[in-house]
């Protein structure tokens, strides 16, 4: 009787999902937690979990039972091919095209699928951030470019250019002495 009455509230339960937009199921699986979302999702198989073999060494292969059989085919896996190949062979579906998938209504869809749009907008405005910040860094390596190139002809100009690049090397020379006696 108990089993009956779960049984019920679990068909309940997921005719109430079934109504609810993806936006919503995110938003419920973020209050309640993914473990506990899962669990309501998908409920545990008790009798998979009961069984459990142990080994007496950690480096031994693990018991089966001979009672339960293996999986006859894996899904996803290509079985081998015996005889014809057409019955091994995995066929994409495109749920959009398939009778059995339901009418499309466009309403229901749009309802459903209306948070991608929130999603988009906020790629967007960052994409537009990241591009903003990334010419603003190209204008300010321009214009120390055109500062060096200035700084260049005047020295240039004055005559003062080979003393300047004598002092910019005896400035670096030190430095990298520095460097080498630190790490030394």
């Amino acid at each position: 009787m108990e089993i009956d009455e779960f049984e019920t509230n679990l068909d309940d339960f997921k005719s109430q999902l079934s109504e609810l937009t993806f936006e919503e199921l995110i938003e419920l699986k973020q209050k309640v937690g993914a473990k506990v979302y899962n669990e309501g999702i998908k409920p545990k198989n008790t009798k998979a979990n009961d069984i459990q073999f142990n080994r007496a060494n950690k480096n031994r292969p693990r018991e089966m039972s001979s009672k339960i059989p293996p999986p006859r085919l894996i899904p996803g896996v290509k079985a081998a091919a015996i005889g014809n190949e057409k019955k091994n062979k995995i066929v994409a579906r495109d749920p959009r095209f398939e009778d059995a998938c339901g009418v499309y209504d466009e309403k229901k869809f749009k309802t459903n699928y209306k948070f991608l749009d929130k999603i988009r907008r906020k790629e967007r405005k960052m994409l537009q951030k990241e591009l903003m910040d990334t010419t603003d860094a190209e204008r300010k390596t321009e214009k120390r470019l055109l500062e060096l190139v200035d700084n260049y002809e005047q020295l240039k100009k004055s005559g003062k250019l080979n003393k300047h690049l004598e002092r910019r090397m005896k400035k670096n020379n030190h430095k990298e002495r520095k460097k080498f006696l630190q790490t030394n």
